[in-house]
């Protein structure tokens, strides 16, 4: 596999060794970073708060000329987005105070779908979400997103 660099603020696809598919825009970590922070000397790529190292790689394909209704994405949001929403309120806090749009407008795609109850789990913290909506609502810098936050809000 060539250097993950080339990646580095790209949206991509990974795919594990085990098949699972991971798209999200990535950010370059080198082999010094890596070894600082969490003690292998490698680099890898950092998607939305999932590492992977070359070896956690099957394979890797750009998504930058990739369109779809999903944007530069193949679907509306994915394993890292449900991750999240799983892991509960604090995870999804997170993403929706991050600063990369497309993961937000998965991470609210996959809070429409588990407001729904289209998703296997519950939301078990609603006031918890109820504000992690509200930041977004009040500090968010993207007007599409506050209307979406404001729509999810009315579902709680």
């Amino acid at each position: 596999m060539k250097g993950l660099k080339q990646y580095d603020g790209l949206c991509v696809s990974i795919t594990d060794p085990g098949g699972q598919v991971y798209e999200g825009v990535c950010c370059y970590c080198d082999p010094e970073y890596c070894e600082h922070e969490f003690g292998r000397f490698d680099e890898a790529l950092d998607l939305n708060g999932f590492l992977f190292y070359p070896d956690d790689i099957a394979a890797i394909e750009s998504l930058e000329c990739f369109s779809s209704s999903y944007g530069k994405f193949r679907t509306p949001y994915g394993i890292i987005e449900l991750t999240y929403a799983e892991e509960g309120t604090g995870s999804i806090r997170d993403v929706l105070s991050g600063d990369t749009p497309e993961h937000i407008e998965r991470m609210l795609r996959c809070i429409n779908d588990l407001l729904d109850g289209k998703l296997e789990f519950q939301c078990e913290d609603r006031e918890g979400l109820k504000e992690a909506l509200g930041d977004l609502i009040k500090y968010g810098t993207e007007e599409k997103f506050k209307i979406k936050a404001a729509s999810l809000l009315k579902k709680i």
